[in-house]
């Protein structure tokens, strides 16, 4: 008997914070929503706080002096079917709250007096606009997991608009009520917005080609979600690439200014920092050598023989054997250095490789020239189809 008194008192300790919790957050209570009306919820506040005074009276009354409960059984009972008659009848007469209001709104509007606005015979309580929009105050309230579940979502039907690499106009639409249902901040915007961009991105470069329409396509969708270059700029300086490969591929070759003379006709196309590299002797060594034989031929004298150095091997590797600048023109490959240079036209010249960091240029006539580059816009894909297109032009 103790026990059921014990969980009685802890029931009638906590129904107080769980409808104080109710009238605060109603949106957190679905299984009653159709009472979630402010003149229901005073209803209802009011009568369960008489349920807790009569509660309070019975078990007082009908507790012991005792230390022991087992005497107030019948006081308990009855305090507990009280409460959840009062109860039931509170949320019952809570539940036909909004019907009355409805009725007495319908029976006001029914019939015009003297053709007066509607608007002002009504209540200021009970005005359309008054009333709260169920959905609306669901959405303003929402739970901290419903608002990761949303933002996902969202996310995913961003990326999932953008992964064909362009949005059209009826997407945008899409796009523009999606985020309002949505209710995300500024910055949530934007963090989708560019996972959108960036997922058209990657199909746009997927095959490696980017034509000058999916570029466009690609701006647009920074356009329309106003996305700061800086937060795309990786994507930016390969999409720029793409479009100087395009433009070399039509015949038309970037332009830049040096400093040496050209000649009648000539046009400088590419100009990087770099180092001329030449193989050096670095270092030597024996090889092949012995010790020989050691004789004694006396108290404190030796005599060695057969001993020999060996043969001399030197190691050679690549040096930088110079310092200035590759200039491509339309008619020459030119190495403009501080010690050493040399000056390649590409009637002379027999092939070409072109590696990451450097180019490996053979004339007809003279050794190869290695150049290594130390210019950080320096592109090998550039350089190789631009000086193709200069050979094939």
């Amino acid at each position: 008997m103790a026990f059921i008194f014990n969980v009685y008192l802890i029931l009638f300790l906590i129904m107080p914070l769980v409808l104080v919790f109710w009238l605060i957050r109603p949106a957190y209570f679905p299984f009653v929503a159709d009472i979630n009306n402010p003149p229901s919820r005073l209803k209802i506040l009011g009568l369960s706080s008489l349920v807790f005074m009569v509660s309070t009276i019975i078990i007082g009354a009908f507790l012991p002096e005792e230390s022991t409960p087992d005497d107030s059984v019948a006081g308990l009972l009855a305090g507990l079917i009280l409460s959840i008659t009062i109860i039931y009848l509170s949320i019952k007469q809570g539940k036909s709250a909004p019907k009355i209001e409805d009725d007495q709104i319908k029976a006001l509007t029914a019939k015009p007096l003297f053709n007066m606005d509607l608007q002002q015979l009504k209540p200021p309580s009970l005005k359309p606009d008054k009333i709260p929009n169920k959905e609306t105050e669901v959405n303003k309230k929402r739970s901290f997991f419903e608002q990761r579940r949303v933002k996902s979502e969202t996310y995913k039907q961003l990326m999932l608009m953008a992964s064909d690499g362009e949005i059209n106009q009826e997407e945008e639409q899409k796009i523009k009520k999606l985020l309002m249902e949505a209710e995300l901040t500024d910055k949530q915007q934007l963090q989708g917005f560019i996972k959108a961009y960036k997922k058209a991105y990657e199909h746009v470069v997927s095959d490696e080609i980017v034509t000058q329409q999916e570029h466009e396509a690609l701006h647009r969708i920074q356009k329309l979600f106003n996305i700061p270059s800086d937060e795309i700029s990786a994507e930016l300086e390969v999409l720029d690439k793409h479009r100087v490969l395009r433009q070399i591929q039509s015949g038309i070759l970037p332009t830049c200014h040096t400093n040496i003379i050209l000649k009648k006709g000539e046009v400088a196309h590419f100009s990087y920092f770099a180092d001329l590299i030449e193989e050096r002797a670095v270092r030597g060594r024996y090889q092949g050598g012995s010790a020989g034989v050691s004789f004694r031929v006396a108290k404190g004298v030796s005599f060695r023989v057969g001993q020999s150095r060996g043969t001399y091997k030197s190691d050679r590797e690549p040096v930088a054997v110079s310092s200035g600048k590759l200039i491509v023109t339309n008619k020459r490959i030119i190495f403009d250095g501080d010690k050493k240079g040399f000056n390649i036209t590409i009637g002379q010249l027999l092939s070409y490789e072109v590696f990451d960091n450097s180019i490996l240029v053979k004339p007809t006539r003279g050794n190869p020239r290695l150049v290594q580059f130390r210019d950080t816009s320096y592109d090998p894909d550039i350089l190789d189809i631009g000086i193709n297109s200069i050979v094939y032009s």
